[in-house]
């Protein structure tokens, strides 16, 4: 398993529980939290590795992509891409429906981004003409968004190497969600932009930069969540989360406060999220930032008290939560849902949450760093609502700033028993592997 620190001052490392942490030198991370790095099996861990230390990646650096044999720790080499940040990887995930035999990546060849799908038995591999984002369950299907565009409109979720000077403006024609056929390669547009932006008519005011971003699948594949994002006339963001079919069909608008962070379904019907809700102040104060008049000339110069207040109150983080009205939200998968409140007084801060495959009543969470450094990894048993304080990691202060931030981003495997952690607490990242069964599986 590879020599690890010790618990430090403050934290709470559950060696006991520890199945695996990823040995040597070099950078191992996965990325982001809406996908497991195990295989069906549990036995095979999903990562990229690289020596690349910057902040953001440039146009040079490579991460190998493979996976690590928990049974003998050794390292198995897959392939390579040029295609990868910090918060995402490089989407590297198990392709359904097995989840065992077949990886998809994002990759830049030959001047242009692609997925490559490779099978770990033979080596076969096929080459997508189109980077992908989220996979359906059954592994012939996937969503996708131009990486390119969002170089310049996210840049900490995008790829180096490819920059097209006509991609920044604010809205781009043809840009959109596109569905990708993993079988044929072909590519088809399925939302606009263009119309989405016409929902809400104040993201087109001012030339605001507008993008479509974090797309999920439910667990059936039926519907997908989206946000679509625009930049405010005081500087910041304005957020709405939408669903639709997996065609673009149907679409829904379930929260349009102003202020939707990350999410994740709960079945098919639900979805949670962090957020504030339309009648809290955070969501009255988000109405009037849309306004170009009083964005712009009455609220920019006394907002940068209120966009400081997380910061400054982050060891009173009750108290910001009161004056923001943001916390996690249930919503069903209607139309201008109503949102509830899930375990108002269990988490007060946001962060990145899942909901156990197996065991449906619990909840995988995580925090940002606090005052001291430390990042806090949460199991919530919604049918008890208890809270269990499963880790305190420490996070060095290299660590903690965009766009090189190492965030726990937490991950269930598909048995619900192993959760899988990025972490630097070893001043390098590297993924951790806890064993939760005798807790989620209780009787």
């Amino acid at each position: 398993m590879g020599g690890f620190k010790a618990a430090l001052p403050g934290e709470t490392f559950p060696t006991s529980r520890l199945v695996f942490a990823t040995p040597g030198d070099e950078q191992c991370f996965f990325g982001y939290y809406d996908k497991s790095p195990l295989d069906a099996t549990g036995q095979k861990l999903l990562c990229l590795r690289t020596t690349c230390t910057n902040p953001l990646p440039n146009d040079e650096d490579r991460a190998e992509v493979g996976y690590w044999s928990l049974a003998d720790g050794q390292w198995h080499a897959i392939g390579e891409t040029a295609a990868f940040n910090w918060q995402q990887g490089a989407m590297a995930q198990w392709l359904g429906p097995d989840f065992a035999q077949r990886i998809i990546y994002n990759d830049r060849r030959e001047g242009r981004f692609v997925a490559i799908i490779v099978d770990i038995n033979s080596g076969n591999e096929n080459v997508i003409p189109h980077p992908i984002y989220t996979v359906h369950p059954d592994g012939c299907h996937a969503l996708a968004i131009d990486f390119e565009r969002h170089y310049f409109a996210c840049r900490n979720y995008a790829y180096s190497g490819i920059v097209r000077p006509e991609k920044n403006q604010p809205i781009v024609p043809g840009d959109g969600i596109f569905h990708v056929d993993l079988k044929s390669g072909t590519t088809k547009k399925i939302i606009d932009i263009e119309k989405i932006c016409a929902r809400a008519p104040q993201s087109i005011e001012a030339g605001a930069a507008n993008t479509l971003e974090h797309l999920m699948f439910s667990p059936s594949g039926r519907r997908f969540m989206f946000l679509h994002r625009w930049v405010l006339p005081d500087g910041g963001i304005n957020t709405r989360l939408y669903t639709a079919d997996w065609q673009g069909g149907d679409l829904r608008l379930l929260l349009d406060s102003g202020k939707v962070t990350h999410a994740c379904w709960k079945g098919d019907d639900h979805i949670v999220c962090w957020g504030t809700p339309g009648e809290s102040l955070g969501g009255r104060i988000a109405a009037l930032r849309r306004s170009p008049f009083l964005g712009r000339f009455i609220l920019k110069p006394l907002l940068a008290g209120y966009h400081r207040l997380p910061h400054r109150l982050a060891h009173r983080p009750a108290l910001t939560r009161r004056l923001t009205g943001a916390g996690y939200l249930i919503l069903p998968d209607k139309e201008n849902a109503t949102p509830t409140a899930l375990a108002h007084n269990a988490f007060l801060r946001d962060g990145h949450p899942g909901w156990n495959p197996a065991f449906p009543d619990w909840l995988l969470t995580d925090t940002y760093e606090d005052t001291m450094g430390f990042r806090n990894l949460y199991l919530y048993d919604a049918k008890k609502e208890t809270r269990i304080d499963l880790a305190r990691l420490y996070s060095p202060p290299a660590f903690n700033e965009p766009p090189g931030n190492c965030d726990l981003h937490p991950r269930w495997d598909v048995s619900g028993h192993l959760v899988c952690v990025d972490s630097a607490r070893d001043n390098g990242r590297r993924m951790y592997i806890f064993d939760v069964g005798d807790l989620v599986d209780s009787k």
